[in-house]
């Protein structure tokens, strides 16, 4: 759509969709304030105020990049990839800010909620075309807040007391969470941040944009943060998976295929609930552990729905969007930067529409020594892990997952060959490979095959493949990665 011919927000909207979008705008706002609720135990108007604002400033944000890229991207998704898209900036920024500025959080937040306001303003001039997704994106709204809700219970049950001791029914990583959200929430430029084990020692700044939209609510609503922790950095990263698959799948097949991706994301058994038995290679536990998971996926998902769209239209600026949506993934999620880097880079010159032979081999040849030539530079880096693509990290993974496995027949079968057995490098790279796609996909991993063979000549190729390259490039960097000997 070109943004010339975009028509006004309040226009074109029957009234069903208009109810849809004010429902869905009260879901989030329902789903925010339950989740503090449960854990806190009270809800004042104060943090009803100022879970309120958090929403209406990530809708503002989206809804103006949703204006400034309605003529390259039709919005499919609705108010779901609206209010994903704004978050991620707005919490990009909040992340900049708390580094660069020496004010706090609580001036920052003002600033970034005041450039709202214009935004907003800016925004009202356009609506992407996206009247048919309202109540599709109402329901993806509700069952990922269902799903997060339900994945986030034990972690908001609170402590137990035993005698004068409490015991948190939680990872053991809920401290350190909850110490970078109280560290963020009281900086005042990255001069005030320190290490957590290192007294007066300067911070090592990683992944860790995750954490200012929960230090922005700790902040507002004077919550400690190892609530705001479990109130807010857990259940949100997962809703924001329901909505990152629902946008993501609705830019292919639209809104009402997407609710299958919902379902399928936030509310069906992974593989370690299939019985497969190994719960560190399980979808829902590391989501639920690793808390930057969900925010990194978020952030690949919509560099994705850039990429495929062009790919799919030949047009250069939504690439340089989807690339730009993968850099945020670098400061919510590096792990996922580094795993969806070369495969974005070289996917469109594998697809990209209107491309010549040759322009596809020079492209990939370039963008294939541009990756080889920053990942050799990083290395020089001392804060930079191992990348190392020789394999020399496998044998003390397999044996660590070997190790993690429930006691059953898969522990007993991958004990037996990885330990007790000497077998040839190809009969160890296969039972490595069966480890990796049984417990990682379970039961998904031989429907996965069916519906290539069913949907061959019915998905474009280039979607077809996707799922396929991603399982590709997982298994080479879980088998053929270094072991990091940096700490």
């Amino acid at each position: 759509m070109n943004p010339t011919h975009a028509t006004p927000l309040n226009e074109g909207l029957s009234i069903p969709a208009r109810a849809a979008r004010l429902l869905s705008v009260a879901s989030i706002l329902a789903f925010l304030a339950i989740s503090h609720l449960r854990v806190t135990h009270a809800l004042p108007g104060s943090a009803m105020i100022a879970l309120a604002l958090f929403v209406l400033v990530c809708l503002a944000y989206g809804q103006a990049f949703l204006a400034a890229t309605a003529g390259l991207l039709r919005n499919r998704a609705g108010l779901c990839f609206q209010f994903l898209t704004g978050f991620l900036i707005f919490n990009s920024l909040l992340f900049v800010t708390t580094l660069a500025s020496p004010l706090g959080m609580l001036p920052n937040l003002l600033m970034l909620a005041g450039v709202a306001v214009p935004l907003a303003l800016f925004g009202r001039r356009y609506r992407a075309d996206s009247r048919e997704a309202e109540l599709p994106a109402l329901l993806c709204i509700v069952l990922s807040a269902i799903g997060a809700m339900l994945w986030s219970h034990d972690a908001q049950t609170g402590p137990v007391i035993q005698g004068a001791n409490q015991v948190y029914q939680s990872w053991q990583d809920l401290f350190f969470h909850a110490r970078q959200i109280s560290a963020f929430a009281q900086a005042r430029g990255i001069g005030t941040l320190h290490q957590i084990n290192f007294a007066e020692a300067p911070a090592q700044i990683y992944h860790f944009a995750i954490y200012q939209s929960s230090a922005a609510i700790a902040a507002l609503t004077d919550t400690p943060a190892i609530e705001v922790s479990a109130s807010f950095l857990l259940p949100f990263g997962l809703f924001l998976l329901g909505l990152a698959a629902f946008s993501l799948i609705a830019s292919i097949w639209g809104a009402w295929p997407a609710l299958a991706a919902v379902v399928a994301v936030v509310l069906l058994p992974d593989a370690y609930m299939q019985g497969f038995g190994n719960r560190y290679l399980s979808y829902h536990f590391m989501t639920q552990v690793n808390l930057g998971s969900a925010y990194g996926i978020a952030c690949a998902a919509v560099a994705w729905i850039f990429t495929l769209e062009a790919c799919r239209r030949g047009k250069l600026l939504p690439l340089f969007i989807g690339y730009a949506f993968l850099a945020l993934c670098l400061v919510h999620k590096a792990h996922l930067f580094v795993a969806n880097a070369y495969l974005i880079l070289i996917y469109p010159c594998l697809f990209f529409a209107g491309a010549r032979i040759r322009q596809r081999l020079a492209a990939g040849l370039a963008l294939t020594a541009l990756f080889v030539t920053v990942v050799a530079v990083s290395q020089s880096l001392d804060r930079i892990p191992t990348m190392r693509l020789d394999g020399s990290g496998i044998g003390t993974y397999i044996l660590q997952l070997v190790g993690s496995f429930d006691e059953g027949q898969l522990k007993t079968y991958f004990t037996r060959v990885f330990t007790l057995e000497r077998n040839s490098r190809i009969i160890d790279l296969l039972n490595a490979i069966a480890l990796l796609t049984a417990s990682t996909l379970g039961m998904w991993l031989f429907a996965m095959p069916l519906l290539v063979i069913a949907a061959r000549k019915k998905i474009a190729a280039s979607v077809l493949t996707l799922p396929v390259l991603v399982l590709a490039t997982y298994l080479i960097m879980a088998i053929g990665l270094a072991q990091d000997d940096r700490g």
